[in-house]
Parts: C-alpha cells; sequence; structure tokens
C-alpha cells in the first residue's frame, strides 16, 4: 500500500482517453490518475499509465468455412472425445475412485492429400485467416455426412434443456420408431445468441408413442437449449479453433503441398 494513504475509503480515480478509431495493435490508452497529494511518489495529478491494447482484427468474420474442393478430403482425419475424469488409486489394493468433471470436447487432427498449389492455398489461405488460436471454423466429420437412422419426423429440442447435461430431449419425431436415432449419429445445434455447437449420440435412442426421443450425447450441452431450437442432421459441424499458433505447410521434389493441422472445439 503507497504511504500517505489517510483511509482505506480513499479513491484513486481513473479516466481513460481514447481520440477515436484505433489503427493498430500498438496504439496506447492513456489514463490519468487522480491521486490524493499525500501519496507519496506521485509527481502530478496527470502523470499517465500506458496500457498496450490487443485490437480485434477487422474484416474476417468468424467461424470460417474449410475450403471445399471437388474430390479432395482428408488423406487422415482422426477424432477424439476428451473427457476430464479425476482418479485416485490405492498403492495397497489398486481399487480406485474417479470423479467426472464437466470438461469434454471434441478434439481433431486432419492431415490432407498431396495438393498442388493451387489448391493448397486455398486452405492455406483459409487456415492463415484464423490467426492461429484466434479465429474460429466450423468443422465435423468428414464421413459422417448424414445419419444412420430416420430422424423422421419433424423434431426439434423439447423443453428446457440445461447446460452440462448429457441428454438432449426432442418432440415432433415420428411415433414409435425402435431406433429412430442410432449411436454415432452426429446432431448440430445452435442456441439463439450461441455458436454453432456438434454432438453425437452415444446410444440407440427410440421414439415414444407421443414422438419424444431421449438422446444421450457427447458432449454435454454447451449452452441451455429452449423448447423449440431447431437441429440440424445433414452436414453437421461444429465450431473449432486450431490447437497451435503456427502453421506449418511443406513442399516436397514433385512441387506437391502436405498440410496438417490440430483442432480442438472452440468454448
Amino acid at each position: 500500500m503507497a504511504t500517505g494513504l489517510q483511509s482505506t475509503q480513499e479513491v484513486i480515480e481513473i479516466s481513460a482517453l481514447n481520440s477515436g478509431a484505433v489503427e493498430s495493435t500498438q496504439e496506447v490508452l492513456q489514463i490519468s490518475a487522480v491521486v490524493p497529494a499525500a501519496v507519496a511518489g506521485v509527481l502530478s495529478t496527470q502523470e499517465v499509465l500506458q496500457i498496450s491494447v490487443t485490437v480485434p482484427i477487422l474484416g474476417i468474420n468468424y467461424p470460417l468455412t474449410l475450403p471445399a474442393i471437388a474430390g479432395i478430403g482428408p488423406q487422415d482425419f482422426t477424432m477424439m472425445e476428451i473427457n476430464v475424469v479425476g482418479e485416485t488409486e490405492s498403492p495397497f489394493t489398486l481399487g480406485q475412485q474417479e470423479q467426472q468433471w464437466p470438461g469434454q470436447r471434441f478434439e481433431a487432427e486432419v492431415s490432407l492429400p498431396p495438393l498442388t498449389m493451387a489448391q493448397a492455398e486455398q486452405w492455406l489461405a483459409v487456415l492463415g485467416a484464423l490467426f492461429g488460436k484466434y479465429g474460429t471454423f466450423l468443422m465435423g466429420d468428414y464421413l459422417r455426412l448424414t445419419p444412420q437412422g430416420p430422424w423422421s419426423g419433424a423434431p426439434v429440442v423439447s423443453g428446457t434443456n440445461t447446460n452440462g447435461s448429457n441428454v438432449l430431449n426432442l418432440r415432433a419425431a415420428t411415433a414409435s420408431i425402435t431406433n429412430w436415432a442410432v449411436a454415432g449419429d452426429y446432431v448440430q445445434i445452435t442456441a439463439p445468441g450461441g455458436p454453432q455447437r456438434l454432438y453425437k449420440v452415444l446410444q440407440n435412442a427410440p421414439s415414444t408413442i407421443a414422438g419424444n426421443v431421449a438422446l444421450a450425447i457427447f458432449p454435454n450441452l454447451r449452452e441451455t437449449l429452449s423448447d423449440g431450437n431447431t437441429i440440424v442432421t445433414v452436414n453437421p459441424a461444429g465450431t473449432f479453433r486450431l490447437q497451435e499458433n503456427t502453421l506449418t505447410w511443406k513442399v516436397d521434389k514433385d512441387k506437391m503441398y502436405h498440410i496438417s493441422f490440430k483442432a480442438k472445439e472452440a468454448l
């Protein structure tokens, strides 16, 4: 605590000065500190604290869409379900105690086939526009563009579904179908004002005589959903970001480009 303050109720007043449009991430926000005269070490009430302000990148709207090059998809695609589970194991009996925590997300590793320069630059332009971990993009499981189950009727979210739950409730499905949704199916949902989310069905699910369906899903719901929120099952995708801030590509002796990247859900 600075010497000279007479009371814990004394106030340091701070006013921010901004002269208009910010043109550089290196522009400075000036803060004028009005300090009681008794505070030692302050030479003037107009002394200025300078803080560097990071300015959002302009002109790019996220999430981005990855390139759609006819006939060219990932050469290798690895999808991962990440869970946060604490474990205590006895050194004597080897008995375990497990504690499940809310942390759940998808991660992915993508390797593209050898590309010509023109093809590669389409990918590098989009990946470069993410500026490392900063931006977001849409991605799903490349081989799961349509569901296995019928998902028939006009299904929408049923009632309020609270965030953190691993159950998604739907209504208005075609009634009395044994495997209305099949384990491994994906569903895309966007809560009002929220990002686009991707969920995977963990167990076969029937529809009831009233057309209701309860889906066990991964990961847990990111946002609270309201009754009537729409769902998407064709070309479903979620919102991801890169896991690294460095974008790397390789050009071989045949002038073919090799690109790979790792991604994680944007939370």
